[in-house]
Order: C-alpha cells, then sequence, then structure tokens
C-alpha cells in the first residue's frame, strides 16, 4: 500500500485532525487494522489514537479513498466515538454474549440434572441388588435355628 494524496482538517471543536487519504492497493480492500498502522506511520501519529471510518474502493481501480481521524488525547477520543456506531455494536455483541452465557448455563443445568438422574438410578438399582442379598442371608439364618 502506498500513500497518493492526502488531506488534512482540523477540528477544533473535537479534537481532532480529519485525514482524507487516497492510497494505491494490492489486491483485496485492505482491512481496517491495516490502513490504521499505514496512517499512524505516515503521520507520525500513535496508533490507539486513529480512528478509520472509511475505506471506500473505486470500482475497476486499484485506489481507495480512505478517512480517518486522528485524535489528540484518549479522552475525547472515548467520549466522541462512544457516541458513534461503536456503541451500538458493543451493545449487540455485550447481548450476544449475555445469551451464549444463558445457554451455556441452561446446557450445564440439564447436565448436571441428568447426572443426578443416573446416580438416583444407579443408587435405586444397587439397593434392589442389596435387598435379596439380605434376604436371602435372613432365610438362611432362620433355616440354620
Amino acid at each position: 500500500m502506498k500513500i497518493l494524496n492526502k488531506s488534512e482538517n482540523k477540528n477544533e471543536l473535537l479534537s481532532r485532525n480529519e485525514v482524507k487519504l487516497t492510497i494505491e492497493i494490492e489486491g483485496t480492500t485492505p482491512s481496517k487494522v491495516d490502513v490504521s498502522a499505514l496512517v499512524a506511520k505516515e503521520l507520525k501519529a500513535k496508533e490507539d489514537m486513529l480512528v478509520v471510518r472509511e475505506i471506500k474502493v473505486k470500482y475497476g481501480t486499484n485506489l481507495a479513498e480512505v478517512v480517518v481521524f486522528v485524535y489528540d488525547n484518549a479522552e475525547v477520543k472515548s467520549r466522541v466515538e462512544n457516541l458513534t456506531m461503536h456503541k451500538k455494536i458493543q451493545e449487540k455483541l455485550d447481548a450476544e454474549a449475555e445469551k451464549k452465557k444463558a445457554a451455556d448455563e441452561s446446557k450445564k443445568a440439564e447436565l448436571e440434572a441428568k447426572k443426578a438422574e443416573e446416580e438416583a438410578k444407579k443408587a435405586a438399582e444397587a439397593e434392589a441388588k442389596e435387598a435379596p442379598a439380605q434376604e436371602s442371608v435372613e432365610e438362611k439364618t432362620e433355616d440354620a435355628e
């Protein structure tokens, strides 16, 4: 990947630089992580202070237009980015995790119930086996008397 054009706009209100880049790509569309690493190296910024907003590949070419926000500090980044789509995505992931946890707990409870049932059956069978053996022992003692 290679950066061809770059335009920066300083947004004082949100304490960030809004950078628009044209990148020459090879093969498939690069991931946001790859673009973030390239932009961090080019702008000499920390990767955790970057947010890659969009990557648009022009049809039939090997050029991609990229919009990146470079924040001045982590506090502003977390405040601004939490107001956007990232929050919705995180809520969705949390809801899925809770559903999975509930499903795992119900499976675990079912397995425990099956184990308890099997143990009860084994105990009943063991008692049934011991009862005839005890009766035959009692019969032998009665016969001996």
